[in-house]
């Protein structure tokens, strides 16, 4: 401050030379003006900078999709409306589980309703439908979370047990295939099928035993692939853990052998070893410390997933058991044979659009008394959200933000 007083004039002198902040003293009208240019000019430079929303959501490196000020909302080019328009199709035409009574089962009824949602004709709807069908269907997942379970059978002589679950994927030749609800024998993961072998389970896991209870509480999550929704099923053992059998960490190698051949040799040694610590004969099931399974078929779970207690059932008419088993169940695809997939569109964008576009059509749908809709969706688009949301594994938050946000 004192060398700016001291040079009189030496802003005024030149006005591209920046002053000192609170150099200028009121009475001198020149350096007024020039300080102005200066802040005008710096304002100037900064209109070329992104704004600050961009910079806090932009990161390093780059996001592969910039940055959308309307949040995904914009005016799509045709090429991403045609693109949507086929992952919308797709959803409808590869979908797998069981579908709620809420729901719109009718696959016909689906499709026709995406047909007045992108307004396609009938000829353009048909070809569109037909390069759908000869895409590669997707990759199926199943995601199991083993929950608890209640009111088991005590197999300890202190009145307890020490549980663990056996869980797996049987593939259609190791599930069992007789008609009917009544069958003489179940699979088990110690004692295979007469029919699959073995071990017909193309990879098990094991939750952690909890010792000394009835009521487990294991809250464990586990990922199988399945190759074929139609027929494979998931299967599941509840056992009592014998400290002389190593089973638990044997079973936990069994991921590590690959092929179908190396599992089933690996689990006839695990399976010789058991028996061999065991006395009572091959019809007294209860001397294996079994305490109830499970098979579900995949094809039964609902599209929306399901959280639901199951009943232990034996795996033949020796068993004694009882109790129940809670596991939260959902049916995704890891892989889509799609055109947003293959560029890289996360099934969260992709779900954005389809749900602006599905509101937009709505809304237009109420017209001439659009003003008092309420954002409820018809039974077509509840049902093409849900399969996607589902397809996409997005999770109840996610789903929940973007209806929030879409307005719906």
């Amino acid at each position: 401050r004192r060398r700016t007083e001291g040079e009189p004039g030496s802003a005024g002198t030149d006005p591209q030379e920046p002053t000192a902040a609170g150099a200028w003293k009121p009475g001198d009208g020149v350096e007024f003006f020039a300080h102005m240019r200066l802040i005008l000019k710096k304002g100037e430079g900064r209109q070329g900078l992104p704004c600050p929303e961009v910079l806090l959501r932009s990161g390093s490196p780059a996001p592969a999709e910039p940055v959308d000020p309307s949040r995904g909302l914009r005016a799509l080019t045709q090429e991403e409306v045609e693109m949507l328009y086929e992952e919308a199709l797709y959803t409808v035409l590869y979908r797998a589980g069981t579908m709620g009574p809420d729901q719109v089962d009718d696959q016909e009824t689906l499709l026709g309703y995406l047909q007045q949602v992108f307004g396609t004709s009938s000829d353009e709807h048909a070809k569109a439908i037909e390069r759908v069908k000869k895409a590669k269907a997707p990759t199926y997942a199943l995601k199991v979370s083993v929950m608890r379970a209640k009111n088991l059978l005590a197999k300890d002589p202190n009145g307890f047990s020490d549980p663990y679950c056996m869980l797996g994927i049987l593939p259609a030749s190791g599930a069992p295939r007789e008609p009917g609800p009544h069958k003489e024998q179940r699979f088990s993961f110690r004692k295979g099928s007469k029919r699959g072998g073995p071990l017909p389970a193309k990879c098990i896991q094991v939750t952690e035993v909890k010792s000394s209870t009835l009521n487990p509480v294991w809250k464990e999550n586990f990922f199988f692939e399945i190759e074929d929704v139609s027929t494979d099923q998931l299967h599941l053992d509840i056992w009592d853990h014998d400290d002389d059998v190593s089973l638990v960490e044997a079973c936990r190698k069994l991921n590590e052998v690959i092929g179908l051949k190396g599992m089933s040799r690996y689990f006839k040694q695990i399976v010789k070893s058991a028996r061999a610590n065991g006395t009572a004969g091959p019809t007294e099931d209860h001397t294996d410390d079994f305490l109830g399974c499970l098979n579900i078929p995949v094809r039964e779970v609902p599209v929306a997933g399901e959280d639901r207690w199951f009943k232990l059932e034996p795996r033949s008419s020796a068993s004694r058991v009882q109790g129940d088993c809670q596991l939260v169940l959902k049916l995704i695809t890891t892989q889509r044979d799609t055109g947003m997939s293959q560029r890289g569109r996360s099934g969260f964008l992709s779900y954005m659009l389809l749900l602006s576009r599905l509101l937009q059509f709505e809304h237009r749908s109420q017209e001439p008394d659009s003003s008092s809709w309420r954002g409820e969706l018809s039974g077509p688009a509840a049902t093409v959200l849900c399969l996607h949301g589902a397809q996409s594994n997005l999770s109840a938050l996610q789903l929940a933000v973007l209806h929030w946000q879409g307005g719906g």
